[in-house]
């Protein structure tokens, strides 16, 4: 096996932070990268100019909160069918699961999808 350059970066530090530390670090990143801004602060070296993070949405439309909320509620949703799916299967594998609670709740979630429309 290759011993490892003595250039590439084998060593891994965790940080943990609040929220609030959090966004002090991201606003004094600017647009580098969190971990090249970390890695040249600790160094104190300085950061190369015109280096910027790429954004991801570029270019799209900024997602509407209230159709991500609707999504994220109809993900929950299926979570919780597989959830009752799964824990009824695991204690009672000789028996059948709830046709009716499993329809019912497939109902809820399309009910979800259609109101969607409206947003």
């Amino acid at each position: 096996m290759a011993t490892p350059s003595p250039l590439k970066r084998t060593h891994i530090v965790k940080v943990r932070l609040n929220r609030s530390e959090m966004d002090q670090f991201s606003n004094l990143a600017g647009d580098s990268p969190l971990a090249s801004f970390a890695r040249r602060s600790l160094l104190n070296q300085p950061m190369p100019p015109g280096k910027k993070r790429s954004k991801r949405l570029s270019g799209l439309q900024q997602p509407n909160s209230a159709f991500v909320r609707q999504v994220a509620l109809i993900g929950n949703n299926l979570n919780q069918i597989a959830r009752s799916l799964n824990t009824q299967l695991k204690n009672h594998p000789d028996q059948n699961f709830n046709t009716l609670l499993v329809a019912h709740m497939l109902q809820l979630v399309w009910k979800r999808l259609n109101d969607l429309q409206d947003i």
